[in-house]
């Protein structure tokens, strides 16, 4: 990474454009919380063996979203090192979701319109910024049961984020065509259906 990793620097204030992931990441769990109590109405209407099995992968993940959501929260506000490639990789897994959910069990209902904006938008605040260098600088903390949980992944995490910002700039057009190619299969798949 071009980054200085200076062991004794301070970190600078959660400012400029890094407010804007800040408030994707306080909004998160209260759009997650709406959108399953929203999505619980549609499983009824579902045969009941699909509806337990849907219901119970869609709990499950939501549990893990709504507990990496507030795990980002602590990194953000702690202003931790590895928060950047925790935050990117936890950016893929929203966007992977919604591919699966969009194509393979073809729900309508995302809105993947808003969310790709959301995360082209957010992705240029780590991969760009030089603010994301100097306010993500703190070293874990093993006195902190969050920290000392997070230790063993900090090296992947740490190394995700060097990776992709050594070759931001590819690594940016890739996530954009990738996304183009995630939309045009949705817009086959809805063709082939006859839905459009």
């Amino acid at each position: 990474m071009e980054t200085t990793n200076n062991q004794n620097a301070q970190p600078t204030t959660i400012s400029g454009w890094l407010i804007y992931p800040l408030i994707v990441l306080m909004i998160q769990p209260l759009i997650l919380v709406y959108k399953t109590f929203s999505d619980l109405a549609s499983f009824k209407n579902m045969g009941l063996p699909y509806h337990v099995i849907i219901l119970v992968g869609h709990i499950i993940y939501d549990v893990i979203l709504f507990s990496l959501g507030g795990i980002l929260v602590y990194l953000f506000f702690t202003r931790k090192r590895i928060l950047p490639g925790i935050f990117i990789f936890f950016i893929f897994l929203v966007l992977v979701t919604i591919f699966f959910l969009f194509t393979i069990i073809r729900d309508n209902n995302m809105p993947i319109f808003q969310i790709t904006i959301c995360a082209l938008t957010i992705l240029p605040c780590f991969l760009f910024s030089k603010r994301t260098e100097t306010t993500f600088v703190a070293e874990m903390n093993l006195n902190k049961p969050i920290d000392k949980a997070l230790k063993p992944a900090e090296k992947f995490f740490e190394g995700f984020y060097a990776f992709l910002y050594k070759f931001r700039k590819i690594y940016f057009l890739f996530i954009i065509g990738l996304i183009d190619i995630f939309l045009l299969v949705g817009v086959i798949l809805d063709k082939l259906d006859g839905r459009i």
